[in-house]
């Protein structure tokens, strides 16, 4: 099972970025600055980022593929024993016509983790802003790998509890 993390859109902004001064070179009569920025069109669009995980071995690894190749270090995901959706909100930020500016904004924004049985720790899926996509992210997940979707309910330690006895 693969989880891609990389930003379609993000790929295809800045590869029109870098082949648009590419088009632009080949057409002025300089190649060589040309072929560059078409290289570099070329590595944005071929490199992805994400998770992959080994069901029978129960490892999983984050890669970076360039050109379909990939590399990343595998893990045991073995303490991993459930999966819960956060909601909250969150800053998106997007490019604006003029790369030097960015546009930020709070939104709701849900995240898919795996947590281990105190569900302290946790490794994040993805993040989106469409509940209904990460609600299906989530089934997906659980079901190829056979962990269940959890409520998020973390176990509280005694010097935790001792301390909110104490200020309450």
């Amino acid at each position: 099972m693969i989880i891609n993390t990389t930003s379609v859109k993000a790929t295809i902004i800045f590869s029109l970025i870098f082949s648009i001064p590419a088009i632009v070179l080949y057409m002025e009569g300089f190649e060589n600055t040309s072929y560059a920025f078409f290289s570099l069109t070329a590595l944005i669009i071929g490199t992805f980022s994400g998770k992959e995980f080994n069901v029978k071995q129960k490892k999983y690894r984050n890669y970076i593929s360039i050109f379909g190749l990939k590399n990343g270090k595998w893990k045991d995901y073995s303490e991993y024993i459930g999966i819960v959706i956060f909601s909250g909100k969150g800053t998106k930020e997007s490019l604006g016509a003029n790369i030097a500016i960015t546009h930020s904004r709070r939104t709701e924004i849900h995240t898919v983790f795996l947590v281990n049985k105190e569900h302290r720790k946790k490794m994040k899926l993805s993040s989106k802003r469409n509940r209904k996509r990460v609600e299906r992210l989530a089934s997906l997940v659980s079901k190829n790998l056979d962990i269940p979707i959890v409520k998020y309910n973390p176990i509280i330690s005694e010097q935790t509890l001792a301390r909110r006895r104490k200020s309450s």
